[in-house]
């Protein structure tokens, strides 16, 4: 459970030897239920507060065509990369085999960080981190889960079907140039501080 630690105003609440920044700080000593209920609690923390760290995979068959899922929401049907939310505690890289595997039934052998989008909704309510990875998948052919009800459509598409398309969060200037070199992704290992 995640208790306030001061006034109900306040950004602070507790959480397992956990430090995110000086305005939402953690510490034991208000530690109450299990992990993973903390971890669900986290998780719903961030997305009240409008955050949202995703992963996307940029995957592209042998004629160069790149995979893009299709979304519905309201009335406003768009494209993105497949992909989803980083569970909190989760790894980047796992998130991304979890996601796949739930909504594509792909496999992924390898990944390789591309980028790291950013895109702030302009009154502010909502923030998304999106972390692009070049992947390689063991079969190109993507099996739609139909318990997966976000998702309407897929397929693999050209740079030109691309530029015409609605793309979220818009990262086509980047798709279109079509030289992927990956860039450096830093996983250290969490290091406490000294008590």
């Amino acid at each position: 459970m995640v208790v306030p630690t001061s006034k109900p105003d306040s950004p602070r609440f507790s959480y397992d030897e956990l430090t995110l920044s000086k305005k939402t700080s953690f510490s034991k000593s208000r530690f109450l239920g299990s992990k993973d209920d903390n971890l669900n609690r986290m998780d719903f923390f961030f997305k009240k507060k409008g955050l949202r760290v995703r992963v996307a995979a940029l995957i592209e068959n042998s004629q160069n065509e790149i995979l893009l899922i299709q979304q519905k929401k309201k009335d406003s049907y768009y494209w993105l990369l497949p992909g989803g939310g980083i569970e909190f505690g989760e790894s980047a890289e796992d998130a991304l085999k979890r996601e796949l595997k739930e909504e594509l039934s792909l496999e992924m052998k390898s990944a390789s960080f591309l980028l790291l989008n950013e895109s702030i909704e302009p009154g502010g309510k909502r923030h998304l981190i999106q972390l692009v990875f070049s992947v390689n998948v063991r079969k190109e052919v993507p099996e739609l889960n139909l318990n997966e009800k976000a998702i309407t459509g897929f397929g693999y598409f050209s740079s030109a079907a691309i530029r015409e398309m609605d793309l979220r969060p818009d990262i086509k200037s980047f798709l279109l140039e079509g030289d992927f070199k990956s860039a450096p992704f830093i996983k250290s290992i969490w290091v406490s501080e000294k008590k």
